[in-house]
């Protein structure tokens, strides 16, 4: 049986607001991406929204994918023409996305559940989290040492672009 926790952190507060931004192109695996999400949707503090960008057209099964999850979780999907690279794709999601704190994931990527409770608290908590820089180039990250010891460092301010 899995703990339960509470948490403090009240997720109607404008400042614990926060969007997750995935990238994906037309080489994901499928099962890698409906687990991903699935993990999002066990979260402790769920996302208020999932901005997906499509990094060119996709196939049918990754598009039936994010089909099946778009009732359970706030999915925002954003089409790109042509392939662009992990690197632009980001940077035309950090574009759209609606809060100012960005919890990056890739596809492939399963998020325990207690992941964005614990990001939030660390950023509620040490106020030095807040000097992080991403490049919307690259979508490279730079962490202050302190950012280093949270679990899934990818919650970033978006207000530093």
């Amino acid at each position: 049986m899995r703990k339960t926790t509470q948490t403090m952190i009240p997720i109607t507060d404008p400042i614990n607001r926060f969007s997750v931004l995935m990238s994906i192109y037309m080489n994901e695996k499928a099962p890698y991406l409906a687990s991903c999400l699935e993990s999002l949707c066990a979260q402790t503090i769920p996302a208020n929204e999932i901005v997906i960008v499509e990094d060119g057209p996709i196939r049918e099964d990754l598009s039936k994918v994010i089909d099946s999850f778009m009732d359970r979780l706030p999915i925002r999907r954003h089409k790109l023409a042509r392939n662009m690279g992990l690197g632009m794709a980001l940077r035309e999601g950090l574009c759209i996305v609606s809060h100012e704190l960005v919890a990056r994931m890739d596809s492939d990527d399963i998020a325990v559940p207690e992941r964005f409770e614990a990001q939030l608290a660390a950023f509620a908590s040490d106020p030095e989290l807040a000097k992080n820089t991403f490049d919307i180039g690259t979508g490279d990250m730079a962490m202050s040492r302190s950012a280093s010891s949270i679990p899934g460092v990818w919650l970033l301010k978006r207000n530093m672009w």
